[in-house]
């Protein structure tokens, strides 16, 4: 049920998307992308408290209402008011606590802060780790980091390591430079 739903969501987001859904760093692509690290944050740092699908809908609506592939500081703001006309396949899918959930994290998650409530923290980061794309040259921040997991691949990415995958308490990254593995042991219940 919940990739109909997240499937809903992404259909609304590239209909509502006023740029080019092809060629767009902000578009389809990167809603993907930061899909990714949802699931990568959860599971990797096993956030009990984050809601998988508040988080999931994140991913696909955060930024569905930019105007500019530049600077646009209101484009978390507009696609937050976007909430309030999903599709009732969605809206009676979720609760009302979710909504707000939602509508909070997306207003905000272009204002550069952090917050301690898991489901934001895990949406905020998962947006944030992908600051590193083709025609963006940020590189996310240990310091507008949520979660720890978030942290701790901010700085990896900063050394220029992606993460792959993770297969129990062995991480697996990628160069971006290289394009060569390395592996690690990490416990991320203990960072």
């Amino acid at each position: 049920m919940m990739d109909h739903i997240i499937g809903e969501a992404f259909r609304f987001a590239v209909s509502k998307f006023p740029l080019n859904p092809v060629t767009s760093i902000h578009g389809p692509k990167h809603w993907l992308a930061v899909d990714t690290n949802v699931r990568v944050l959860i599971e990797g740092e096993g956030v009990e408290d984050a809601d998988w699908v508040v988080c999931r809908l994140f991913a696909m609506l955060h930024d569905c209402a930019r105007m500019s592939e530049g600077e646009d500081k209101d484009h978390g703001r507009r696609a937050a008011a976007l909430i309030r006309t999903l599709p009732e396949t969605i809206t009676q899918a979720v609760t009302p606590y979710q909504l707000s959930v939602l509508t909070q994290a997306i207003a905000a998650h272009n204002e550069g802060g952090t917050t301690k409530n898991a489901t934001i923290g895990v949406c905020w980061d998962a947006d944030r780790l992908q600051l590193t794309r083709p025609g963006v040259e940020l590189f996310p921040s240990p310091e507008f980091m949520s979660t720890k997991l978030g942290k701790i691949l901010a700085v990896q990415d900063a050394t220029n390591l992606r993460l792959y995958k993770r297969h129990g308490d062995e991480v697996f990254f990628r160069s971006t430079k290289t394009g060569r593995f390395s592996s690690r042991q990490a416990n991320f219940r203990e960072i």
